[in-house]
């Protein structure tokens, strides 16, 4: 390029006018300052016009501009035949092209196919490993969970068989020891936000467990009191047999001795429940209910059934009662603190206190002699069954001394009613004794030591009625130290209260029965005589009383030491009133 300048540029000298040479040297060096420049053309084009001479810068710039085409032309034509070969191969270069196209385009779509399926088999791939990678992951994750599972499984199994006990120890474990091992899996929330929930199952389970407890301990109260009074009466009876003594007058079946509470009431569901609460730092929480329902089920126990008075109603009544206490002894002694001693306490002074009063109310209403009896040795049983058990029983043996009063009465009542019927069928006529036979039936209720019996008929001065009221008087002795009979009184006790009461029966009930009699205006004088003449033998035969009473009693029978019987003292007054009224009878026939 700058040798076709240069060539153009000598070209335009030689071609001008000679005065001229100067100027144009300085015009082709603008002209070569303008071809090589490639910035502002501005200062190149002032000094052009600073001197004047646009139009000779313009000729030579024009000149210039033609030798360029003449170069570029003759460096065509030059180039021409080669272009033109250049153009020939461009163009089968293009055939090859489009046949090379066709074949890219081809094997494109090859490998556009292939490359799919490769993508597609590489994608299921990837999906594979990372599946497999997954499933790894998850067998991993499961092996190191597995622990959890499979204890939670057993914890699920406890709970469904009931053992809320190891359920909870078990769920202590999971908790504190097994999940903070796979604290980094959901497992792990999961299992935290459930224990709570489950700890609650538990404990409301074991609730409901103590519930059915109380239920059946309730229901079965009966059942439970009946097995140890009856035990209990059992082995007084076997102690009495072995000491040679008599058996108690209610007679009972063999007892299982080997039985006890606990063959009768499963106390486990008590026992898991308060150690749950133990467990769970609510302790106080189940000792606060346990104590409450004990309570509430006491004073359904100890309230008595309405008015009634028959021997099933109160035996079904200690027996509940006596089921209570065992209940509550046995859980005093197996348990930990459950029950203190001072609340067992409390809750007999209840019981000894509502006892007290519904016999008090009750026996009031009595009036037969058996009945007061029967339940005499039912609460004499029940006191032995309880002091077993450690229980102070001594108020209710001071309630039954103070209803032998209202029995001693009664026994009064009815000898009454059996003496004036002695009286009412009496003949007032002689024994006679035909054989020795009869005379050894007599003997055998009546001392007929003063009378000689060796020959037969033999005639007695007394009528009937006298040995039979000195049978009957034995009788009611016998009934009297009957009650006595295990109250925890000595034998001078006894013997006092059965003198008291037979000197009660002589002075207010025979002497009543006799005054009655001897005062009937239907008696003739010849009854009157044979009832005069009875008193004295009744008299004789009732001074043997006392060695009699000391024989039942046990107490010492020095003849010389025993109070006497002041009572046989009415007969007198008896006799002396009959002896009036056959003046009264005498006088009235005059």
């Amino acid at each position: 390029m700058a040798s076709s300048v240069q060539a153009a540029g000598g070209g335009g000298v030689e071609g001008g006018d000679e005065k001229d040479a100067p100027g144009s040297s300085h015009f082709d060096a603008l002209i070569t300052e303008l071809e090589s420049s490639e910035g502002q053309l501005g200062a190149t084009l002032r000094a052009v016009y600073d001197e004047s001479k646009q139009a000779a810068f313009l000729q030579l710039l024009e000149g210039r501009i033609r030798q360029h085409d003449k170069d570029i032309e003759r460096m065509c034509n030059h180039h021409y035949q080669g272009f033109i070969e250049s153009v020939n191969e461009l163009l089968k270069v293009g055939s090859d092209a489009r046949k090379l196209k066709v074949k890219i385009l081809s094997a494109n779509d090859d490998f556009q196919d292939a490359g799919s399926k490769l993508v597609k088999n590489g994608d299921e791939l990837i999906a594979l490993r990372i599946i497999q990678r997954n499933i790894a992951a998850a067998m991993e994750s499961l092996t190191f969970c597995r622990p959890v599972l499979e204890l939670y499984a057993k914890l699920k199994e406890q709970m469904k068989e009931r053992r809320y006990y190891p359920a909870l120890k078990t769920l202590e474990q999971l908790e504190h020891t097994y999940l903070p091992r796979v604290s980094r899996y959901t497992i792990n929330q999961m299992m935290k936000a459930r224990i709570p929930q489950l700890r609650d199952s538990i404990k409301e389970a074991s609730m409901t467990d103590l519930r059915h407890f109380l239920e059946e301990v309730r229901a079965k109260s009966e059942s439970i009191g009946k097995l140890a009074m009856d035990q209990t009466h059992f082995r007084a009876n076997l102690e009495l047999s072995r000491r040679g003594g008599t058996e108690s007058s209610l007679k009972l079946p063999d007892v299982d001795l080997d039985m006890s509470v606990q063959n009768i009431v499963d106390f486990s569901p008590i026992y898991r429940c308060l150690h749950i609460f133990t467990v769970l730092g609510e302790r106080e929480t189940f000792e606060t209910y346990y104590h409450r329902q004990r309570w509430h089920q006491a004073r359904l126990v100890l309230e008595f059934p309405g008015n009634q008075v028959s021997m099933a109603v109160y035996r079904c009544y200690f027996y509940q009662v006596a089921g209570f206490f065992v209940v509550e002894d046995t859980v005093h002694s197996t348990t930990q603190g459950l029950i203190t001693k001072k609340t067992v306490n409390e809750l007999w002074e209840l019981a000894v206190s509502k006892i007290a009063s519904a016999l008090r109310t009750h026996t009031s209403l009595f009036n037969e002699v058996q009945m007061i009896r029967s339940i005499k040795e039912l609460v004499v049983h029940f006191c032995c069954t309880l002091q077993s058990f450690d229980f102070q029983v001594n108020q209710l043996y001071d309630l039954l001394l103070e209803t032998r009063e209202q029995y001693c009465e009664l026994l009064m009542r009815t000898w009454y009613t059996v003496i004036k019927s002695i009286f009412a069928v009496d003949n007032y006529a002689p024994i006679v004794l035909h054989n020795e036979k009869d005379a050894k039936l007599l003997a055998r209720s009546f001392p007929l030591g003063d009378f000689e019996l060796s020959t037969f008929p033999a005639v007695l001065p007394f009528s009937e009625f006298v040995p039979s009221v000195y049978d009957q008087i034995k009788e009611f002795i016998h009934s009297c130290a009957g009650f006595a009979e295990n109250l925890n009184l000595s034998l001078t006790e006894t013997d006092d209260m059965v003198r008291k009461s037979t000197n009660l029966l002589l002075t207010r009930t025979v002497s009543a029965c006799l005054g009655e009699q001897i005062h009937d205006n239907k008696l003739r004088l010849a009854q009157l005589v044979q009832i005069s003449v009875n008193t004295t033998y009744l008299e004789k035969a009732c001074e043997g009383l006392s060695a009699f009473i000391a024989d039942v009693t046990g107490v010492s029978s020095d003849s010389s030491m025993l109070p006497r019987i002041y009572g046989v003292s009415s007969f007198k007054d008896a006799r002396a009133d009959a002896e009036d009224m056959i003046y009264v009878k005498l006088r009235e026939k005059v």
